[in-house]
């Protein structure tokens, strides 16, 4: 089923609700009611354009106190929406304990819960998620997005761009040579996962 009245946000919201019912609720897990999903690109640069599926931002990052997710245009579209659902379920967990576990305990209890295998980070389906992943797709069709190829866009020049943590007060300025190799975006101030980006 592909529906061609659906707009990428409005299908993620679909989609939430249907995870919410079929994969969330049956693990006695709540996704917060008033989660903003949208599609966009990654906080960290061109790196983190290449390689992160999506992210979850903590509620103190929105004047409204709501997480927000972005998922990445660049790595998802209609051609692999069970990855687009797979995606969208690991920043959901991420959205109900508001980023406090990153890939910890609480967050692994929860990722098994619902069916994902380790590692945490990017926690692979099991057969069986795969499987209601599927039936969710038969009921609100494939993803509204054909992906982006963001390859050749011209790199800025040589100035140095400034890296700053969510969670703390540290900061960095380094090329965009250094950020595109950077693979570990923990806060090496915080030890806080995932939370450099670029300001």
């Amino acid at each position: 089923m592909t529906n061609t009245q659906t707009n990428r946000e409005t299908w993620l919201h679909l989609a939430k609700v249907e995870l919410q019912k079929d994969i969330f609720s049956p693990a006695k897990l709540t996704i917060p009611s008033d989660v903003q999903i949208s599609v966009g690109f990654m906080h960290g640069g061109r790196g983190k354009q290449k390689s992160v599926l999506g992210q979850n931002f903590a509620r103190f990052t929105s004047e409204g106190g709501v997480n927000n997710i972005i998922i990445n245009p660049a790595l998802h579209g209609r051609t692999n929406t069970l990855d687009v659902l797979e995606t969208l379920a690991h920043e959901l967990i991420h959205a109900i304990d508001d980023n406090k576990s990153g890939h910890g305990k609480e967050f692994r209890r929860m990722a098994l819960s619902i069916g994902f295998m380790s590692p945490m980070r990017t926690t692979p389906a099991s057969e069986e998620l795969k499987e209601n992943l599927n039936k969710i797709i038969e009921k609100i069709g494939e993803f509204p997005h054909d992906k982006m190829d963001v390859s050749n866009i011209k790199k800025q020049g040589t100035r140095n761009k400034k890296v700053a943590c969510l969670s703390c007060d540290f900061s960095f300025r380094t090329s965009q040579k250094n950020i595109d190799n950077m693979v570990i975006l923990d806060c090496p101030a915080c030890e806080e996962e995932d939370a450099l980006i670029v300001v």
